[in-house]
């Protein structure tokens, strides 16, 4: 059973392959700043909750299993403030020893969409750039970044059940 408690509100979720594990997004009052919100990301299971992503001054949201429930993708947004801009980070956790890493640091791109490969340890991820919306294969383990489109903006990426092909909506 998940439900948010009297100071949260549902905001996204995803569920493991095997049904057992579901990441769900709350929205939190920020303590930074009571008028505001963020966004607290936790595993719920059969054994209870873990809180994976919940600090102030930051959104953790947009979570992802990857199809093989091996890993939990999830964005890390920090909220700007005087003198400092937002900034994107694509997390990842090992669903099977519960360790995190950074897969795209701070900075490095404005993350607008995020799909795991069907198999592997591969993120495709959709980043704002200059206008356009291009497509990422990122290495989960180690960060590797390779283009797969030039231009245009992409959205609603989709991988092949076998990992042959990717389909998306261009605009």
């Amino acid at each position: 059973h998940v439900a948010p408690g009297p100071e949260e509100r549902l905001a996204a979720g995803a569920v493991t392959p095997d049904g057992r594990t579901v990441a769900v997004v709350t929205d939190v009052p920020d303590p930074e700043d009571p008028a505001s919100w963020r966004r607290r990301l936790a595993l719920h299971t059969e054994d209870g909750r873990v809180v994976v992503g919940d600090e102030p001054g930051a959104d953790h949201e947009s979570p992802v299993v990857s199809p093989d429930g091996r890993w939990l993708l999830w964005v890390r947004e920090r909220h700007p403030r005087p003198g400092r801009g937002m900034a994107h980070t694509l997390r990842a956790r090992s669903m099977e020893e519960g360790h995190e890493r950074e897969v795209l640091p701070d900075e490095a791109w404005v993350v607008r969409g995020v799909t795991a490969a069907p198999t592997g340890d591969v993120a495709y991820v959709v980043v704002d750039e200059a206008g356009h919306a291009p497509v990422l294969r990122v290495s989960i383990t180690d960060g590797t970044v390779t283009r797969l489109t030039r231009s245009g903006a992409y959205t609603d990426v989709v991988a092949a059940a076998d990992g042959s092909a990717l389909y998306a909506l261009r605009s």
